[in-house]
């Protein structure tokens, strides 16, 4: 009885504990804008245009709420396990109830359309796929069990909201240019893909001390060394795509530079945490990971639109 009159003493600061706790809108804003942007603008100056504010503000809400939408189902699918291994969550702790977390994201699909149909009205069907993918997210494509136990098919399931999400964003980069939609700008969704991989891999990297039982994380599912390789694999693909990408730009050769200096200090921070596993290198793989998707995307996204003014 103390505790839950503790919590309601709170009143709108609950909502802000969680942020802090489960999705920080700085932290997670910054990459969800450069993510944002890099598609609608890429998709527009690909066409020869530039991207209107209006198309880069919608794109960013749409994708900013899709993320809290995602991390919304993950506290009602993980809300049995949380309780049992993490119950210091805001949730089981009763900080906020699943059911304030439902009506949240109800107000969030409404504005969601809102802003769709104000833009142009052919981007809700985009939005539909968002939604739809997101619900078989939600119900674990109805094999939990089965993924679960294949943790990598698990990563990729759930990879793919990321190029749904990309196609949005190019669509909205169109409509700042002849209004058809770029396909030449496609090249950004196997760049959103592997990013994807190098931040979930690599936010889910920790030393021995750090791993808790009940808690899956990549270096216990895989070991230290595989997880390591597959968080370099999915860096060196990104790097990769992102150069396919630039190719269609005259900012290339500076993309290329820009590329090599990060990767190396991916390696070498790799390195780092390989021969000396502590929780400050845990979390420079993660924060490697963060520098690693800003560059690209500000390769893709930044560096033509100013290149084009």
């Amino acid at each position: 009885m103390a505790k839950q009159q503790m919590v309601e003493n709170l009143g709108w600061q609950r909502w802000w504990i969680y942020q802090q706790e489960r999705f920080p809108v700085v932290s997670n804003g910054i990459l969800i804008v450069m993510f944002s942007s890099a598609m609608v603008s890429y998709g527009a100056v690909v066409q020869g245009a530039v991207p209107t504010v209006r198309s880069q503000l919608v794109a960013f809400i749409i994708f900013f709420l899709a993320f809290l939408q995602l991390r919304i189902a993950d506290e009602f699918k993980d809300y049995e396990d949380d309780c049992r291994h993490r119950p210091e969550r805001p949730v089981p702790r009763g900080l906020i109830h699943l059911t304030e977390l439902q009506y949240l994201d109800w107000a969030t699909r409404l504005i969601q359309v809102i802003f769709s149909v104000n833009l142009d009205p052919k981007l809700v069907v985009l939005l539909a796929l968002i939604w739809g993918y997101q619900f078989l997210m939600q119900r674990e494509f109805f094999r939990r069990d089965w993924l679960k136990q294949h943790p990598a098919l698990y990563l990729l399931s759930h990879n793919v909201i990321l190029p749904i999400l990309g196609l949005y964003g190019i669509a909205c980069g169109g409509c700042s240019g002849a209004g058809a939609f770029p396909w030449a700008a496609l090249w950004l969704l196997p760049v959103s893909s592997c990013h994807g991989v190098v931040i979930e891999v690599g936010r889910k990297v920790r030393s021995p001390r750090e791993e808790r039982p009940g808690v899956e994380t990549y270096t216990a599912l895989w070991g230290r060394e595989n997880a390591l390789l597959v968080w370099l694999i999915a860096v060196g693909g990104g790097g990769l795509t992102t150069l396919l990408a630039a190719w269609q730009l005259p900012t290339a050769q500076g993309t290329a530079s820009l590329l090599l200096i990060a990767g190396g200090v991916i390696c070498w921070l790799a390195y780092l945490f390989l021969n000396a596993p502590s929780p400050r290198s845990a979390k420079l793989i993660y924060l490697a990971s963060a520098l690693w998707v800003l560059v690209s995307y500000s390769c893709l996204g930044w560096m033509p639109l100013v290149a084009a003014l």
